[in-house]
């Protein structure tokens, strides 16, 4: 009886988290760490002692962040940190990333190391103020080249807008309603799907835990096709 739950469970997660489905840069994340924990998973989750105040994040081990902690990102459209945004749309970004972007900040912001953790691998090794280094400690991102370095120290004012709340109309944009299931969208149905809480994510362009196509994306970038899956143009 009690494989017979443990099997079904695993085939729930599998099915409903996609986290078998790891692939991609991340899968091989421990390569870029030397001396560093081999286990994937644990650089962003963690069974035990995860943060508990990103919303639907799961079991996140990542430590806030110096950025986070001083809302010190300067957001799209705004001319200095902690204030909105408004773009040229006239769409209006949130004062300071939400906590999906956030999650992804956490190695993404060109300042954080990506193996700093909360909960390391084993037992009584929980730092839940400053995290916990992995392997060696350095303080810089361990790979420091435009794939990773998103934020470029909290600058998001010149990367897309990110929680930026999608407004049909705007800057082209398309009904959250239109169906995109059949061109190649990875794991949306709707432009709806995209969204969080209304507003345009990282994960509304990227899926952490791979697609089919490069950099994580979503839809091939191949044609414009990432950026006409919203905008009509």
């Amino acid at each position: 009886m009690r494989k017979m739950v443990l099997r079904s469970m695993v085939v729930l997660a599998a099915s409903s988290t996609g986290l078998f489905a790891l692939f991609g840069p991340h899968a091989s994340i421990s390569s870029f760490n030397s001396g560093s924990n081999d286990e994937v998973c644990v650089y962003c989750h963690t069974p035990h002692n995860s943060r508990n105040n990103l919303g639907p994040i799961p079991l996140w081990n990542k430590p806030a962040t110096d950025l986070e902690l001083t809302n010190g990102f300067t957001m799209y459209g705004a001319a200095a940190s902690n204030v909105e945004g408004e773009t040229l749309a006239g769409t209006v970004t949130s004062q300071q990333p939400q906590s999906m972007t956030l999650a992804c900040l956490s190695c993404h912001d060109g300042v954080s190391a990506m193996n700093s953790v909360i909960n390391a691998p084993g037992s009584g090794r929980v730092n839940a103020t400053d995290g916990i280094i992995i392997g060696e400690i350095d303080p810089k991102p361990i790979r420091n080249d435009v794939a990773v370095t998103i934020g470029k120290g909290g600058n998001l004012a010149d990367d897309h807008p990110l929680s930026i709340e999608y407004i049909e109309g705007r800057a082209s944009l398309k009904p959250t309603s239109t169906v995109i299931s059949g061109d190649g969208w990875y794991r949306a149905n709707t432009i709806g799907d995209l969204l969080r809480n209304g507003k345009v994510e990282c994960v509304s362009c990227h899926d952490p835990h791979g697609t089919p196509y490069g950099l994580y994306t979503r839809q091939q970038r191949s044609g414009s096709k990432l950026c006409l899956g919203c905008h009509n143009k």
